[in-house]
């Protein structure tokens, strides 16, 4: 009888910190991608240096020339039925990326 309460103790103190870990990890993430939202495409792009599709580039370039904001842009593209939702966010930071190398007063190309 002893040897069940203490199984059941240290089962019940492992389910805990499992629980505590795992919620710590996920208000971790949470808490992240609150403040960097664009952090998995800058990995990404910058630090795993892929390359951007140039077609989606060329579309960027067009909607930079004619004034769009970032907010007419994701929701154009949305309306556009053939998108996801992820490839817009993907799409809107590399439209923020593009602006700031004009910006800077870079080549987009």
């Amino acid at each position: 009888m002893v040897e069940v309460a203490v199984f059941m103790k240290g089962l019940g103190v492992m389910i805990l910190v499992v629980l505590f870990l795992g919620g710590l990890g996920y208000w971790m993430i949470t808490l992240i991608k609150k403040v960097n939202p664009d952090l998995k495409y800058w990995f990404k792009y910058k630090i795993l240096r892929k390359k951007y599709n140039e077609q989606d580039v060329a579309m960027l370039l067009e909607d930079l020339e004619e004034g769009v904001n970032e907010g007419e842009l994701f929701k154009a593209i949305m309306l556009s039925n053939k998108i996801t939702p992820d490839h817009a966010k993907e799409l809107i930071y590399i439209y923020k990326e593009i602006k700031k190398i004009q910006l800077k007063g870079g080549n987009a190309k």
